[in-house]
C-alpha cells in the first residue's frame, strides 16, 4: 500500500489513513492526516470525515490480523466500508485494483475522467 501512496501523494492527493497504517506512511516519508478509527474514543473520527464529505474515496486492502484486537479491526473495518459506501464514497478493497486505478487518477489529475454525453433521441 505504501507505493500506492506514495505515488497519490506525490501528484498532490490528501491521504488520511488511521493509526497503524498513518504511522508506516509517515515512517516512509508519506505526508498524511492520521484519523482515529470507529471504536477509538476522541477527534477526529474517520466516520466524521466521510459524514462531512472530506474522504472521496477508501482504500481499504484487509490485512492479516489474528493478535487480541484482531476482532475489532475487523468490526472497524467493516464499519468504514459500510459507511463510506452510505455516502456514495467509493471504497476498493483489492490491492491490484487500488493500484490501477491510483495510477489512472495520478495519469488523469486535473482532467476529467468521465466524460459527458449528450442525450440524442434515435432515428425514426
Amino acid at each position: 500500500i505504501i507505493p500506492l501512496a506514495r505515488r497519490l501523494a506525490e501528484a498532490g492527493f490528501r491521504l488520511y489513513a488511521t493509526e497503524h497504517t498513518g504511522e508506516a506512511l509517515r515512517r516512509e516519508g508519506v505526508p498524511c492526516e492520521v484519523l482515529r478509527k470507529v471504536s477509538e474514543p476522541g477527534d477526529p473520527n474517520i466516520l466524521d470525515y466521510l459524514m462531512e464529505g472530506k474522504i472521496k474515496m477508501v482504500i481499504n486492502i484487509h490485512g492479516l490480523n489474528d493478535g487480541p484486537l484482531s476482532r475489532q479491526i475487523l468490526e472497524d473495518e467493516y464499519l468504514i466500508r459500510r459507511r463510506a459506501v452510505e455516502f456514495g464514497v467509493p471504497v476498493i478493497t483489492n490491492l491490484e485494483l487500488a493500484d490501477a486505478l491510483t495510477r489512472i487518477l495520478v495519469g488523469r489529475r486535473g482532467k476529467r475522467l468521465i466524460k459527458e454525453v449528450g442525450h440524442t433521441s434515435p432515428r425514426r
